[in-house]
Parts: C-alpha cells; sequence; structure tokens
C-alpha cells in the first residue's frame, strides 16, 4: 500500500489506480478489499501514508484535517460527509433485463431498490466479474449522476450528441432511454475513451451509437444546428466527487481552476451550436463550485440572449447518499442559426 501511495503523492498518479494497483498484489478477498480501500482512502484524505496504512485513521471523520489546496479552501467548507468513502450504486440496462430481475442477479452485493432503474449495492466488492456485470444487465453510476443524465431528456428517434462523452456513462444511459432508435454522436479528445466507450456500448447491447474523435475545430464544426439534445458534460475540479477522488483535494490549485474555467467556456461555446434552432443543449458537471455551474451557464446565455432556460438543479455531496451535480437545461432560440465560419472558429 505505502509504494502505490507514494505514487500518488510522488508522480501524480490516480488514486483509485493506486487503489488497483495495490489490490492485484494482495489478491483479496472482499473483506481484504474493503479495508485496504478504506485505508488508502484515509490516508490520502489526511494527508499521512504511515498513519492511513497502519489503520491509526480509521474512523477518523474530521473535515478540519482533509488535506486541500488553498485555492479549494478559501471557496469550500467541507463537511464531515466528505470524509466518508461514497456507496455504490448501478443503473439497470433495460435492453437487457428488469429491474426485478437485475435485483435478483446482484444479491451477492444485498442490493437496495432506489428508484427507477438505480439500485444501491452495500456489498458492491466482485461486481465487475459478476454475471450481472458481465452479460450487460447493470452499469455502475452515481444516483445524482442517473438524475442529471434524464435531464437531457434523449427520447427515442431524436438525434444526440455527447460532446464530452469520456467513457460514455451519460452515452449509454441515453441510448437506453432512447430503445435503440435514433442516433447518438459521443465525442471525446482522448482515443482511449472512445474505445472503452465502444466496448461498453457492445456490452449493453446498444447499436445507436456513434464514436467521434475530436481531433480538429472542424469536427465540431461539421455538426453545428444538427442535433436535437446536446450533452455538454464539461470537464471540471470534480468537487462533486471528493468522497471518491480525495487526491483531486491535494491537485486543484488557482491555475488549475483558471485553466479549466477557460476550458469550460470554450468547449460549451462550440458545443452548443451543434444544437438545432429549437433543441435543447444540456449542461453537467460534477462540481460544487459556483463558477464552473450556474455563473457558467450564465455566460453562456449571455452569448445565446434569446434561449430560454428551462430547468437547473444542483445536487450537494451526500443528497440521497449520492454525489454532487449541477445540471441545466436550456432551450435554443428558433432564430439561432450559427455560420461554421464565424470569426474566433478557427
Amino acid at each position: 500500500m505505502e509504494y502505490a501511495l507514494h505514487e500518488v503523492y510522488d508522480e501524480g498518479r490516480h488514486l483509485s489506480t493506486a487503489i488497483q494497483r495495490a489490490l492485484r498484489h494482495h489478491h483479496a478477498d472482499a473483506e481484504t478489499t474493503a479495508l485496504v480501500r478504506h485505508r488508502m482512502m484515509q490516508a490520502v484524505r489526511y494527508g499521512d501514508i504511515r498513519a492511513g496504512v497502519n489503520g491509526d485513521l480509521d474512523g477518523v471523520h474530521d473535515p478540519q484535517r482533509l488535506v486541500m489546496t488553498d485555492a479549494l479552501r478559501q471557496r469550500l467548507s467541507p463537511t464531515e460527509l466528505w470524509c466518508y468513502d461514497g456507496p455504490t450504486f448501478v443503473r439497470v440496462n433495460l435492453l437487457k433485463t428488469t429491474v426485478e430481475d437485475a435485483l435478483e442477479a446482484l444479491a451477492p452485493f444485498r442490493p437496495v431498490f432506489i428508484e427507477n432503474v438505480c439500485i444501491r449495492l452495500d456489498a458492491p466488492y466482485g461486481l465487475y466479474r459478476s454475471q450481472a456485470y458481465t452479460l450487460g444487465w447493470v452499469e455502475q453510476q452515481d444516483i445524482n449522476s442517473q438524475r442529471a443524465s434524464r435531464m437531457v431528456d434523449a427520447r427515442p428517434g431524436l438525434r444526440v450528441i455527447d460532446a464530452c462523452a469520456g467513457t460514455g456513462g451519460k452515452t449509454m444511459y441515453m441510448s437506453m432511454v432512447m430503445g435503440q432508435k435514433g442516433r447518438i454522436i459521443s465525442m471525446d479528445v482522448v482515443p482511449s475513451k472512445l474505445q472503452e466507450l465502444r466496448e461498453r456500448a457492445q456490452r449493453i447491447g446498444t447499436s445507436i451509437v456513434e464514436t467521434r474523435l475530436v481531433d480538429s475545430t472542424k469536427v465540431v464544426k461539421r455538426l453545428y444546428d444538427s442535433a436535437d439534445r446536446v450533452l455538454i458534460d464539461a470537464p471540471c475540479t470534480g468537487t462533486g466527487v471528493v468522497r471518491r477522488n480525495p487526491d483531486m483535494l491535494h491537485r486543484i490549485d488557482t491555475t488549475a481552476i483558471a485553466e479549466l474555467h477557460v476550458k469550460q467556456q470554450d468547449i460549451s461555446h462550440r458545443a452548443i451550436r451543434m444544437t438545432k434552432p429549437g433543441g435543447q443543449w444540456t449542461y453537467i458537471v460534477c462540481s460544487v463550485l459556483p463558477e464552473e455551474g450556474p455563473t457558467m451557464v450564465r455566460w453562456l446565455l449571455e452569448r445565446e440572449p434569446a434561449s430560454e432556460l428551462i430547468e437547473e438543479r444542483q445536487w450537494t455531496i451526500g443528497e440521497d447518499d449520492g454525489d454532487a451535480f449541477y445540471a441545466a437545461v436550456v432551450r435554443r432560440s428558433t432564430a439561432t442559426t450559427v455560420s461554421v465560419t464565424k470569426s474566433g472558429d478557427a
């Protein structure tokens, strides 16, 4: 554990990757996996590798002791909820099964039905090796991420663009509710993420997803005014998922926040233009920082003055045991038509 944790601190390795590395060496059962994961999380939360590995931080839930950059401490007021590991939620894939059958298949993981297609697993270790997962019956997705995905209002027959798809969690949700009718174009700048997205799409049994690598601005321009729905799951600080990624509290400084702010503006401003006049775009971030959520949406609306804010929602950390997300849905003006040769888009 200590070696893997030093990689987090000294080399900037993500904590989730370090945990996977440590567990490979332990050949752990469920109980050992839970203990190793918790102790590594505690070591990073409180900035003490030795104490975390030795178990001296077991049972400590003190928000004042959390290690954070000055930039985040000036903006955020952590609560005791930040000091607990987040629970595991899965989404039932209705393309392949029912909620009832999924609950039965997940019985070894102590499933608790929450709402809609959302199930909490109180003993989640080994999920990815289970038949329910490998057959594509369930996908891991936080409860509030599922709720934010619903706000996109993807419907059968629509053309939908996931502008920052990553590995496709929200793409998979939308493909399910569209019931194999319509088209989803999932875009990202990282080829490996799109490859994982394609593998997930095959596993869950959807055939309406197309991936596109954004390797130039032309890829986006070709899709201007073309989509009924556009999802902008913008890159952000991740301050809404600190229970799962406490290492980000060490890394997000003033420079990182400023760089992300510029990236959010640029990506969102371009992505909006892929929405048809009269269509809807949805902006989502897993953040609790106002400048990444409502303030960013107001900035975007100033540049689309005839568009209409339909709905917005901020979920807080721990709300229904879930992570924090901000989501806003905007209907684009029917009078809006964008020229792909507009100045400043080169």
